[in-house]
């Protein structure tokens, strides 16, 4: 078993005994709203919206860089 899938499943196991360690409810206050939800819900829910926000911003930060190495793998082929 690689070293990666090893560290992997292990911050795996560690997030599930957290969560399950945590069940009891908590109060969101957003702006005017009061949203009573089980902290299980909450810590997943904030986890996945972190993953998509840093997937989103990860392409809009290295989408550039792969134009710019395709227009000079381009200019490059059509030189004489």
């Amino acid at each position: 078993m690689k070293v990666r899938s090893i560290v992997i499943a292990v911050l795996i196991l560690l997030a599930l005994v957290i969560l399950f360690q945590n069940p009891q409810v908590v109060t969101l206050h957003l702006l005017l709203w009061e949203i009573s939800i089980s902290q299980i819900i909450f810590t997943v829910a904030t986890l996945i919206i972190g993953f998509v926000l840093g997937f989103i911003v990860t392409r809009i930060l290295t989408k550039p860089h792969i134009e710019t190495t395709t227009e000079k793998m381009t200019s490059v082929d059509n030189s004489p």
